[in-house]
């Protein structure tokens, strides 16, 4: 695995948000809730930058940033009206198909490097086939995660006892951890940066990124509830 192109995408992806963050002003001091689906996300990252570093609010935007724990939790929280905009994954579109008041209305990422499987410091597994039938931590059911577990399988063609197990252990990273200390889960499906952080902490590892079975896909996309496109069009450019 060439981690230096992988750091070097991840830097490209964040400095490239930022840029767009610049475009676009809203006529007047606005309020919008933003939700992550999960907090240690790189791809979320230009959401903190931009509050940290006052762009937001040069262009009259006051965020509330609110975190959650996968995106079926999100969805829920964007058809309960309790958020303006999302910042999730293309698997969340699905929820747009079947009803909740919300549309996808930028995308953030299209590499599936920026995810990974990442496992236990004392896992034996070494390769994709050392999880053949295995048991894998997902953030939540219909989450972009369980997606790209399901996909694994698929890829693999394994099915039946062969295919992984999906267990939802939630987004967190203390979550993450004791799961695979715990042997709830052999490995867990999370953003890549994560992988890194466990490595340097002697936690864990990344045993592969998705890229190694996926193409490019609709990772990270941002979504704005319906009602704040047709009230308030301009704070959502």
């Amino acid at each position: 695995m060439d981690r230096n192109v992988t750091r070097r995408a991840a830097l490209a992806l964040g400095a490239g948000s930022l840029v767009a963050l610049r475009h676009g002003r809203a006529f007047a001091e606005d309020k919008l809730r933003v939700g992550k689906a999960v907090v240690e996300n790189i791809g979320f990252l230009p959401l903190d930058v931009g509050m940290e570093a006052g762009i937001f609010a040069k262009h009259g935007l006051d965020i509330e940033e609110l975190n959650f724990s996968g995106g079926a939790k999100i969805a829920q929280a964007m058809t309960a009206g309790a958020l303006d905009i999302s910042l999730s994954a293309g698997p969340d579109m699905q929820f747009a198909a079947k009803g909740a008041p919300e549309i996808a209305i930028a995308s953030i990422a299209e590499s599936p490097s920026f995810m990974a499987f990442v496992v236990g410091a004392d896992s034996k597994s070494r390769s994709i086939d050392d999880l053949k039938g295995k048991k894998v931590g997902i953030t939540s059911p219909g989450s972009l995660t369980a997606w790209l577990a399901d996909d694994l399988s698929r890829s693999r063609k394994w099915t039946g006892d062969d295919a992984v197990t999906k267990v939802a252990i939630g987004g967190s990273t203390p979550a993450t951890i004791a799961a695979l200390k715990t042997g709830q889960v052999e490995a867990s499906v999370v953003a890549h940066q994560l992988g890194f952080q466990l490595e340097e902490q002697h936690q864990g590892r990344t045993l592969f990124d998705c890229s190694a079975y996926v193409g490019t896909i609709e990772l990270y996309t941002i979504f704005a509830n319906t009602a704040v496109t047709q009230h308030n069009p301009d704070a959502v450019r």
